[in-house]
């Protein structure tokens, strides 16, 4: 425990005051200075009980973006702290990292309300091995006095993170072979490139991602991130709303958010965002993934109602037209002329179907961003037929595909049209 300036300063006084009460002998002069040490007193042992039931009071969640990461990646940590609140009392925190771990973005502590902290930061895991975090460093002070105190109890602890080595084959569906999955620093033309670390099984992941060794070892499913693209940033395609949907401002500003965070989280997260912006049948803006930040935060301005060029999209997916044939030809055996003429505009459609630049764009787009999940970002109003091209689309290229669209009932009937084109999941905003 160490004396603030307050303390300091009413300490000299009382000083002042004894050693002019000792040299004039003024029995009031001993009785104020005394006075002053004994409150010196009463606030330190005021303050000692008060930091004492905070220290104990402390309840930490620790989160880990990646249990299992490779020896030099970086890996996201966010700290959550309960605490009993001490009014006058103000309070700082630090997380300590494990010993084999540096520092590579300072920590930033918010204090939601009273008697809770969130700790973020980012952190280079150096030596490999299994290893823990220190605890937590808790700094408390008041006018008078101030005290820190380095929590390192087990529970303040964890979880406890795996750091494999660089260049160390995985055993198992891991491991590398001349077909394509591969430890080390070539980089192959085939779909499974260099691990670059581990997380958890996200809900959606592709299960050729998941690595089924360290998931038996720790009982939760793990999925290896790539070092190249594949199965890395997810792409994003953002379909900016017409001018004539009318949404109101709090919708607007509820989809830009939800919209623009995505973005924001898939950059942080893996340093890149093949990112699309469309508008009914037009491609506004298309960033590849090799794109610096400023591009793509840049295009996140032209997230607003937009004149439409091309409202309305149609545009008949081959595999639908030949499930609609079948269907046509099945009911044409008998004598109804309209199954007949139906099923010969399908099979000249089908020879002659024109190939629209829209299309082209979208499968060119999502080709590129060697991607393996989409996330669609939509209002929902209004002609939706545009988007199903780009769910359609990514479905034939094997992609899984997240709808997000505004919540209302303009938006259950697109979803259900999405999700009938193949979409994995539809969520409301």
């Amino acid at each position: 425990m160490k004396p603030g300036p307050v303390t300091e300063g009413i300490g000299a006084l009382a000083l002042a005051l004894a050693g002019y009460a000792l040299i004039f002998d003024d029995l009031a002069g001993y009785v104020v200075a005394g006075t002053l040490l004994i409150y010196l007193v009463y606030r330190a042992a005021s303050f000692l009980k008060r930091y004492t039931r905070l220290a104990g009071s402390l309840a930490l969640s620790r989160e880990v973006d990646k249990k299992v990461v490779r020896q030099g990646s970086v890996a996201r940590v966010e700290t959550k702290i309960s605490y009993a609140f001490q009014p006058g009392i103000a309070v700082h925190m630090e997380d300590l990292l494990p010993p084999v771990a540096v520092q590579d973005q300072e920590q930033q502590t918010v204090f939601p309300e009273p008697g809770r902290a969130v700790i973020r930061y980012r952190m280079r895991c150096m030596a490999p091995g299994e290893t823990s975090f220190g605890g937590l460093r808790l700094t408390a002070r008041d006018p008078f006095f101030s005290a820190t105190l380095s929590l390192m109890n087990t529970g303040l602890g964890l979880p406890s993170i795996t750091i494999v080595p660089v260049g160390e084959a995985q055993s198992g569906p891991a491991s590398g072979n001349w077909l394509g999955e591969m430890e080390g620093s070539r980089s192959l033309l085939f779909r499974g490139q260099e691990t670059r670390a581990y997380r958890e099984y996200i809900p959606g992941d592709p299960l050729d991602y998941v690595d089924w060794k360290l998931t038996a070892k720790y009982g939760k499913m793990y999925v290896r991130e790539r070092e190249g693209l594949s199965g890395g940033a997810s792409m994003i395609i953002i379909d900016l709303p017409g001018i004539d949907e009318k949404l109101s401002k709090e919708e607007m500003s509820r989809y830009s958010l939800a919209a623009t965070g995505a973005v924001e989280g898939t950059y942080n997260k893996y340093g890149n965002c093949p990112l699309l912006l469309i508008s009914g049948g037009n491609v506004i803006a298309s960033v590849p993934s090799e794109s610096s930040e400023d591009e793509v935060f840049g295009a996140l301005t032209a997230v607003r109602p937009t004149e439409r060029t091309a409202p309305l999209y149609r545009y008949l997916d081959p595999v639908m037209v030949h499930l609609l044939l079948r269907m046509a030809e099945n009911r044409s055996r008998g004598s109804e002329t309209f199954w007949n003429r139906y099923s010969e505009t399908l099979r000249l459609f089908r020879t002659r179907a024109p190939d629209f630049p829209f299309r082209k764009l979208i499968s060119e787009a999502v080709r590129l961003s060697e991607a393996a999940s989409l996330h669609l970002y939509t209002p929902g109003r209004g002609d939706g037929s545009h988007l199903s091209q780009v769910v359609l689309e990514a479905k034939q290229q094997g992609l899984w595909v997240g709808v997000h669209i505004l919540s209302g009932t303009a938006g259950v009937g697109t979803g259900n049209e999405l999700q009938a084109c193949g979409a994995d999941q539809v969520e409301e905003i």
